[in-house]
């Protein structure tokens, strides 16, 4: 019987070895671990030698069945200490009560250890031995080997058991410090929060406190099966259109239909507010993690803007019935200066070319029966009706440019520059004039509004160069920034047309003038004109969407420039005379 003791004592005490080895491969404290195993080899080691004596008939040693009884449990419960230890070295969470039938596992392992120093047959042998009672060397040294070991291993496993017992508490500490954490984070943010199933019943798992918030009730009463319908949707009509709705997109699987808008949340007598709301499938589960957030402001401030866009609508209406109306007395009106024109095309032009023609005739036929006082008035009456006649020419071609259509084409200005230099050299050959016209000038516009200002811009650099000995005319294009009066207002890469002159020039104090119609600053006697010529510039050019500006000093010429709203590229050809 002691050698069936003795020899599962033996197994137990290997097999308690190998389990150290584990934890020598899979523990952070290899050294410890090492050692426990080394000290449970030697104790088996010499089990292993008494139980060959035993087997081999040695008499000298013969085993006590008592002795071996308390070697087996003792064995026993240093294997389950170490198994103990086992089952809280992982990574993973131990099953519900592991924690506490472990602990008492690694105790009562090391309660056997320190029970083997005073049970074990060699450490009981040990006072006599210390006595000199019945001892032998080997006795004695067997003795102190094995009881040393198992003082050690029993003290080890102790501590680590203290050890474990302590960091598993401090774990399970943060543990609990964490999730409070992150509950507290969860409850105080202001988007709910839930994880939930949704077919056959919504029931929650887990929900934040904003979660029941923003749907306006208790968490208790979300709680309760498949109760989320009825607590949130107070209307019958709308909660079941809204439930058929969610449960369909939830059943499709498809995430992306898993997002509802503006969901009304309405309590009798409360104002309705309002929420948006999405799912997520949690792969692997039939649960959702289900999100709201209120839109009230943005869904009020869309209500808001809605309204201010219909009564925006409506005064559109209004001003442009308004527009119509102002329009047909503009159409009235332009008929009316139409008929205006005609008349003072025809009406006014048959009494002038009576006066000219009778004063000239007067002239011719009574002249030598004239004073000198009275062929001057003649003459003055002539002058008077000629100059009327410009006038009324110039006023008719400053309303047609007004209501003339335009018709867009690429148009040559250099084409049309060189057509009115040779238009005013026919009608004054004997004056020299050096013209310098860069070619290549090309822009969209409307031909026969371009060919006005054309010419009644060099006409003007024509007529102010009159009393100068080396007149010169130049017409060309460059960038706003290097034309020589860059406007504030445009880029300085925005192309600009001129027509400058070393002529008379004008004082910059008066330059608000130029474009005003009737408005000279020449009286009649230096410089002939009617005032209307710089006026029809400046709405041919505002009518391409462009504008027109001077610079200029007395005595020192004068440079006009402007722009049109569509304009192609220039060419490099160079200028031309």
């Amino acid at each position: 019987m002691a050698a069936v003791l003795l020899s599962v004592s033996t197994i137990l005490q290997y097999a308690a070895a190998a389990a150290a080895l584990w934890l020598v491969r899979r523990s952070e404290r290899k050294l410890p671990w090492l050692c426990v195993a080394v000290a449970v080899l030697l104790m088996g080691a010499r089990r292993t030698i008494t139980l060959v004596r035993v087997l081999a008939g040695d008499s000298a040693h013969p085993p006590d069945v008592a002795a071996e009884s308390v070697a087996l449990l003792i064995s026993a419960l240093m294997l389950v200490g170490i198994m103990g230890v086992i089952l809280t070295s992982g990574d993973k969470a131990p099953p519900a009560g592991a924690k506490q039938v472990s602990l008492l596992l690694k105790l009562g392992g090391a309660i056997a250890f320190l029970c083997a120093t005073i049970w074990m047959n060699e450490l009981v042998d040990l006072p006599r031995l210390l006595l000199g009672v019945s001892a032998t060397p080997s006795n004695w040294a067997e003795a102190l080997v094995e009881s040393g070991l198992a003082i050690v291993v029993g003290v080890y496993v102790v501590s680590s058991a203290l050890q474990h017992l302590s960091e598993r508490t401090q774990a399970e500490q943060d543990l609990r410090e964490s999730e409070g954490f992150t509950r507290t984070v969860m409850d105080h943010l202001p988007v709910g929060v839930a994880v939930n199933s949704v077919d056959p019943t919504v029931s929650f798992s887990y929900m934040n406190d904003s979660f029941a918030n923003l749907y306006r009730t208790t968490r208790e009463a979300l709680e309760d099966q498949d109760a989320f319908w009825e607590a949130v949707y107070e209307d019958p009509e709308f909660r079941e259109r809204i439930k058929k709705r969610v449960l369909k997109d939830c059943a499709g699987g498809d995430p992306q239909r898993m997002y509802w808008t503006d969901i009304p949340i309405t309590r009798k007598g409360e104002e309705t507010t309002f929420i948006s709301a999405r799912n997520t499938p949690i792969p692997g589960k039939k649960l959702m993690v289900s999100t709201v957030w209120d839109v009230t402001d943005r869904k009020r401030a869309e209500d808001q803007l809605q309204a201010h866009r219909g009564h925006l609508e409506e005064l559109v209406e209004q001003r442009t019935t308004e527009l119509q109306r102002y329009a047909a007395q503009l159409g009235a009106a332009n008929r009316e200066l139409e008929a205006f024109a005609y008349s003072v095309s025809h009406d006014l032009r048959a009494p002038l070319r009576g006066m000219d023609g009778f004063s000239e005739a007067l002239l011719q036929d009574y002249g030598d029966r004239l004073d000198d006082t009275g062929r001057d008035y003649a003459r003055r009456v002539r002058a008077a009706s000629r100059k009327m006649g410009r006038l009324i020419d110039d006023i008719l071609q400053l309303s047609r440019v007004s209501r003339h259509e335009l018709e867009h084409e690429t148009v040559d200005l250099s084409e049309l520059a060189r057509a009115a230099v040779d238009d005013l050299r026919k009608r004054d050959p004997d004056r020299r004039v050096d013209v310098s016209i860069q070619g290549g000038l090309r822009a969209q516009g409307d031909a026969r509004l371009l060919s006005a200002m054309v010419q009644n811009l060099l006409g003007n650099a024509w007529k102010f160069t009159r009393d100068e000995p080396d007149p010169r005319i130049e017409v060309g294009a460059a960038p706003n920034a290097r034309c020589g009066a860059p406007h504030a207002d445009l880029d300085d890469d925005a192309r600009v047309f001129f027509v400058r002159d070393n002529g008379a020039g004008f004082d910059m104090e008066y330059v608000d003038k130029l474009f005003e119609p009737f408005q000279r600053l020449h009286s009649g006697s230096e410089f002939s004109g009617t005032g209307i010529g710089l006026a029809t510039v400046q709405r041919v050019a505002r009518r391409h969407g462009g504008r027109v500006w001077a610079q200029g000093a007395p005595g020192q010429g004068a440079a006009f420039y402007f722009t049109l709203d569509a304009q192609t590229e220039s060419g490099e050809e160079g200028a031309q005379r």
